[in-house]
């Protein structure tokens, strides 16, 4: 599978924070309840924090008390 960005992993770890590497480069997961966007009501775009795709929007995001944010579409 080929994607648009193309980086080495030593790239991905300069860009990104280890838990952001963690997350979007090798799958795991933030705690629940600790991530930055769990409880915010800012209103905007959620994005990749890898190559800046949008992901979400605050108007799709809601509560759903689990840890994590939650998003319906």
């Amino acid at each position: 599978m080929a994607y648009e960005v193309e980086k080495s992993d030593a790239e991905w770890q300069a860009q990104l924070t280890p838990s952001e590497y963690q997350v979007l480069r090798l799958a795991g997961t933030e705690p629940a309840f600790r991530g930055e966007y769990t409880d915010t009501k800012t209103e905007g775009v959620y994005s990749c924090r890898a190559c800046g795709a949008e992901l979400f929007t605050s108007n799709e995001k809601f509560e759903s008390h689990c840890g994590w944010p939650s998003f319906f579409d």
